[in-house]
């Protein structure tokens, strides 16, 4: 785990899990001088955009032959410019911040490369995941709804999920995946073996073992509430996550038996000020 990785878990805490139903994990942040976190989690964010929207290949050479305004600035130069409300690139890079953080899962595909116009979001999973569990590949294909209200965002999460883990939409996901996968340098034989395992003219999707991660921020009672992550807080919001899980419980997701659903719920202050807060340092290159 590298540095901003330990400093993501220091800024996002993991409070509670549960795995009846689902799978759900929640998370909060810390205060500061009375105030909520949500600066320190920019500043992460950001901090990471790089490794988020430049493959591994174009980093490492920018980073022999580049000076680091020069990384920023074409990493940010693949952000979608315009509406803060609708556009969905900041929930991605949180949510590629949770999987390398939190469940050590590797992206082997940049989205952004698949951008046949910069000024709209790619169609399909919000991240394209990887990991190998007891030798078994593992496709973590994630969901994000970087939201204020909660019911909004898990009604639209499940409905996404539902329509995007019909078998023809896995296999046309699939089908973009491969000719893109950056397992590079060492990694080849693993990337022959991805190729093999989704050839799907000779193997079966059903042999296929997929996570689905979905985020869902919102804005937090509790949180607005207080000011330090005292014994009370804990218990407030670990009380309101508890209503959460119990609403995620009630969805009706039609999942195969190789695919996992795994929710993760973050609490935030103020969803609108932390997207300004993100497009005022995006529009700083």
């Amino acid at each position: 785990m590298d540095k901003l990785q330990k400093n993501f878990k220091r800024v996002v805490f993991n409070l509670s899990n549960c795995n009846d139903n689902y799978q759900k994990y929640s998370y909060h942040l810390n205060y500061e001088s009375s105030k909520y976190s949500q600066d320190k989690l920019v500043r992460i964010m950001m901090s990471y955009l790089p490794k988020f929207a430049l493959t591994e290949e174009e980093y490492q050479i920018m980073k022999e032959e580049e000076t680091e305004l020069d990384i920023l600035e074409k990493a940010y130069s693949r952000f979608v410019k315009g509406n803060i409300a609708r556009k969905g690139d900041f929930g991605e890079l949180l949510l590629f911040l949770f999987l390398v953080s939190y469940f050590g899962s590797d992206k082997i595909l940049t989205k952004f490369l698949l951008k046949t116009n910069p000024q709209k979001q790619v169609n399909g999973f919000d991240a394209i995941h990887f990991s190998l569990e007891n030798d078994i590949p593992i496709f973590w294909f994630g969901e994000v709804k970087f939201y204020k209200k909660f019911s909004d965002a898990l009604s639209d999460i499940v409905n996404e999920i539902n329509e995007h883990i019909t078998d023809d939409f896995l296999k046309q996901e699939f089908s973009i995946l491969v000719p893109h996968i950056e397992l590079n340098k060492g990694k080849e034989l693993l990337k022959d073996t991805i190729k093999e395992k989704v050839d799907f003219r000779y193997s079966s999707l059903d042999e296929v073992q997929i996570k689905i991660p979905a985020l869902i921020t919102y804005e937090s009672i509790i949180v607005k509430r207080y000011s330090q992550n005292n014994e009370e807080f804990l218990k407030k919001i670990e009380s309101e996550f508890q209503k959460k899980f119990n609403s995620i419980n009630k969805q009706i997701i039609n999942k195969k038996v190789n695919i996992e659903i795994i929710f993760l719920i973050l609490a935030l202050e103020d969803v609108t000020q932390m997207k300004k807060d993100l497009e005022n340092e995006l529009q700083k290159h």
